[in-house]
């Protein structure tokens, strides 16, 4: 039952994105009509939510049993991401692909391609907690003791700043 309604909503999101899609120009910006632009999705806006479309594929996949199928939507969910536009701040697809794939490929014992992907995910966000906790935990996996440390020790001062700014919130 699951299954069948995520696989209608997946349908709905589609057909909106597609629909969404007819109002870009080829530079990516949102066509002027009538009512303006304000508001419009861009070309960021759409390949966003088709990483978030190609994700919950790769979920539904895992959810009926079907690891081959849910590798194929998580890496087609991270071609797309490598070549979606960057855009400054956090991301917001709230799960990269490369941090769900990595995720993915660690619990199918596959820590080597998991730690490939966690850097990915830190290329495009560097100091991430997710992927740095990804990262750690293939690192770990593959017996790379050192860079397990150095992973550890960056996310140990990642902890101690933030310590320290909610210290200094509450004086």
């Amino acid at each position: 039952k699951d299954a069948a309604e995520m696989e209608a909503r997946l349908e709905a999101m589609a057909s909106a994105r597609q629909q969404a899609s007819m109002g870009v120009t080829g530079e990516g910006v949102p066509m002027c009509g009538a009512g303006g632009s304000y508001g419009q999705p861009n070309q960021l806006d759409i390949d966003q939510a088709y990483i978030l479309e190609l994700e919950l594929k790769g979920l539904l996949a895992m959810l009926k049993g079907q690891p081959a199928e849910a590798e194929r939507w998580l890496q087609k969910a991270s071609a797309v991401e490598d070549n979606a536009s960057y855009s400054y701040g956090p991301p917001e697809v709230v799960k990269p692909s490369y941090e769900l794939y990595g995720e993915w490929l660690l619990e199918q014992d596959r820590p080597e391609d998991a730690l490939r992907q966690f850097e990915r995910a830190l290329e495009r966000g560097p100091l991430r907690v997710r992927a740095l906790r990804g990262k750690l935990g293939a690192a770990r996996a593959l017996g790379k003791e050192d860079m397990a440390g150095a992973v550890q020790q960056a996310l140990d001062e990642i902890r101690a700043k933030s310590e320290a700014q909610q210290m200094g919130q509450r004086s």
